[in-house]
Order: C-alpha cells, then sequence, then structure tokens
C-alpha cells in the first residue's frame, strides 16, 4: 500500500515505490532562513525532479555495462538513479549532503530490493573520496546556482577514473550558459547528448544530458 509519504512512478520499464518523507513547500516555509547555511539546505530533495528522468533513462541505456562497475550519484536526493543502477548490478556510491534525503533513499532501497547502493552524507564541496576510483560519475540538476560549479569540477576530476564516464541532466536555466563556460574554461570537453522536454509529477522542464571529459 501506498502511503501519503511515498509515491510510485515508472521508470525504465519497471514501476517504483519511492518514499518521499516531506513536501517542499511545507518544509520550505519552515526555514526561517535567519541559520547559518540554510541557503544550502532548502528542501530540494523531496522532489523528483524531470533531469533525474532524462538521466535515469540514459543510464538505463547502459545496463550492459553497469554490472560491476563503481560508480558515483552525487547530490542523490532521493536515489532514484542510484536505485536504478543498482538494479542493473552496479555498485554505487551515492552522496547527499541532506541526511534526511538519504534516509527516505535507503527506505527507499529496502522496498525495491535493491541491495548494492551505498548511501553517504558527505557534502560534495568537501568529499572524502579515494581519487580516481570511478567508473561512471552522474548528477541531475545540481548546477542551480553558479557558486557550485568550481566544487562540482574539482570533485569530477578528482573521483572518475581513467576512460570513466561522466553525465550530467541539467534543466535550462538563465545561467546554465555561463555554468557550461565555466567547465570549458576549466578544461572539460562538453559533449550533448540530447536536448529533451520532461516532466515528472507537477515539474516540467527541458533538460540537456551532457557528457564531460578532460
Amino acid at each position: 500500500m501506498v502511503s501519503e509519504q511515498s509515491i510510485e512512478i515508472d521508470l525504465a520499464g519497471r514501476r517504483w515505490l519511492i518514499s518521499k518523507g516531506g513536501n517542499l513547500e511545507e518544509l520550505w516555509d519552515q526555514m526561517t532562513g535567519d541559520n547559518e547555511g540554510d541557503e544550502d539546505h532548502i528542501p530540494y530533495w523531496t522532489e523528483i525532479w524531470p533531469a533525474s528522468k532524462i538521466l535515469a533513462e540514459h543510464i538505463y541505456s547502459f545496463r550492459s555495462l553497469l554490472s560491476g562497475c563503481l560508480c558515483l550519484d552525487v547530490g542523490c536526493g532521493l536515489g532514484v538513479t542510484s536505485l536504478l543502477a543498482g538494479s542493473l548490478g552496479a555498485r554505487v556510491v551515492a552522496l547527499d549532503s541532506e541526511w534526511p534525503a538519504l534516509v527516505c533513499a535507503r527506505r527507499s532501497s529496502f522496498i525495491n530490493e535493491v541491495s548494492s547502493v551505498n548511501w553517504v552524507q558527505m557534502d560534495w564541496r568537501n568529499p572524502g573520496l579515494k581519487p580516481g576510483a570511478f567508473d561512471f560519475i552522474w548528477a541531475a540538476d545540481i548546477l542551480y546556482e553558479s557558486r557550485f560549479c568550481q566544487p562540482l569540477a574539482e570533485l569530477l576530476k578528482y573521483c572518475v577514473g581513467e576512460n570513466g564516464r561522466i553525465w550530467i541532466a541539467d534543466p535550462e536555466r538563465n545561467i546554465s550558459a555561463k555554468n557550461w563556460e565555466y567547465f570549458e574554461h576549466s578544461g572539460f570537453n562538453i559533449n550533448e547528448i540530447k536536448r529533451e522536454k520532461a516532466s515528472m509529477g507537477r515539474h516540467k522542464a527541458m533538460v540537456r544530458l551532457l557528457e564531460l571529459s578532460f
């Protein structure tokens, strides 16, 4: 039975039950803005965004290559892409700074019988990860502020393995062009895999799926 704190989604040929754990507007209204770092804790993690759908479909298209690979999901939120990759046999480190998001994601892993995901609370701006360890790194909709570009670029260069692949699904925003200029100036090659309209629940966006290399 689906509780009011869970949602069902159809993704990559399978129905998933995702533990949601809260309402974005209600949790946001509870924030006063008076506490240090409040701007870093806006509860965007309570939603599944269209970029996650586009990224998940792309991950699924690589299902024959993922089994046994070590993968990093940066800013995993409710963990949809991590759960999918884990169900395909990947060994996933799912990273998020928000503990409530990871509690929900871990609950979803039990519900959907996916056991190969390690849910890790960590600020990806100050990572404690092994250099060059990951075969695949991905992220969905985490560049909603330009100040995230520098730490993400540093993280990607530090963590990706030789011949590793990096995918980022990014909805088009006013700051998007400036953000990607930063990555180009930081030595990344950017290949647009697709540009597609996507919806997830009440959210709709034009999403670019990009592969980064350097």
